[in-house]
């Protein structure tokens, strides 16, 4: 585990590259939220011998107007590799999975080894709630769209942020804590001990 704090003008996607620098990441697969999604992140990933799955949202508005295009007409069974549902936490969710090649366009618009773009639909209802919830969320990534696990890969992505931060920012007040950078790293190796 690392990390580097940003300075007090700078954010996460001008870190990230630093933090990749401290590892071998050759053979592995990188997955960012959308604050990560960008094209030097992207490009220092693929050179350094990495694959990526990275989070769109609406700060790249290119790349994510364009993959909800591209996506559209392929919203179908052929191209749908995961469908299940899940109730647990008082919900019932429903997730669906669609996954195609990427368009030669993506690389046309400075996106490095750009090879598929995968589509979430996730429907879900609180027990509690009569509203039903719909969200779509898009990602790029170098695996193929031929890989069986990108559903995988996605969910290992958000299973960081729903089991671990969750509980580090709610329950332990992490995002309000205040300490210095040298006792966080003996703070983090602490935790890792209770795993």
């Amino acid at each position: 585990m690392s990390q580097i704090a940003t300075g007090a003008k700078s954010n996460e996607f001008k870190a990230i590259p630093e933090l990749l620098d401290q590892f071998v990441v050759r053979g592995s697969l990188i997955s960012i939220d959308a604050a990560g999604c960008q094209k030097e992140i992207v490009k220092k990933i693929s050179s350094k011998g990495a694959d990526y799955l990275i989070a769109l949202k609406a700060n790249q508005r290119a790349v994510y107007e364009f993959s909800k295009v591209h996506m559209a007409d392929k919203l179908h069974n052929e191209n749908k590799i995961y469908d299940e549902f899940d109730e647990s936490h008082g919900r019932l969710v429903r997730r669906r999975v669609f996954v195609a090649e990427a368009d030669p366009g993506f690389s046309q618009m400075g996106w490095t080894n750009i090879a598929s773009i995968a589509a979430v639909e996730t429907i879900s209802k609180k027990k509690s709630d009569e509203n039903i919830n719909c969200e779509w969320r898009y990602y790029i990534s170098s695996k193929s769209h031929t890989d069986p696990e990108i559903h995988k890969y996605i969910r290992n992505h958000w299973s960081i942020e729903n089991n671990l931060h969750w509980i580090l920012d709610v329950h332990m007040g992490d995002d309000a804590n205040r300490f210095q950078e040298r006792n966080a790293t003996l703070r983090w190796l602490r935790l890792n001990a209770l795993q």
